[in-house]
């Protein structure tokens, strides 16, 4: 089946299915731990800090490279 399911589908009239749009498994708690450390990597090199920069060669001007 495609989406959006059309009206009839068979999930959408099983007992033991629960059926949600593609954002329904978000939680404040998800996103707290998926996003954290990511959020804590920009502040970081806000401040200057580029211990986690994956390819610090990326952050040289093109003409120095």
């Amino acid at each position: 089946g495609g989406e959006p399911i059309l009206q009839g589908y068979s999930l959408l009239r099983m007992e033991n299915v629960i059926c949600t749009p593609h954002i329904g498994y978000v939680e404040r708690e998800s996103y707290e731990l998926y996003f954290s450390a990511a959020f804590r990597n920009i502040l970081a090199f806000d401040q200057g800090d580029m211990s986690s920069v994956a390819n610090p060669e990326a952050l040289t001007p093109i003409r120095k490279r």
